[in-house]
């Protein structure tokens, strides 16, 4: 989730942390990642967790 946000924020050093964890994480892990970052920026980063179960 911080990656894709950091990415999104145009920190160039996000884009090989994205790549790295793409090869670590399942496709409905980044996915749900992803999920997160966007709830994250709608909200402000207010209330944003790394987890949820």
């Amino acid at each position: 989730m911080w990656a894709s946000i950091a990415s999104s924020n145009g920190f160039k050093n996000s884009k090989g942390m994205l790549e790295a964890l793409d090869k670590e994480m399942t496709p409905s892990q980044i996915e749900k990642a992803q999920d997160l970052a966007r709830e994250c920026l709608k909200k402000n980063y207010k209330g944003c967790r790394t987890y949820q179960s």
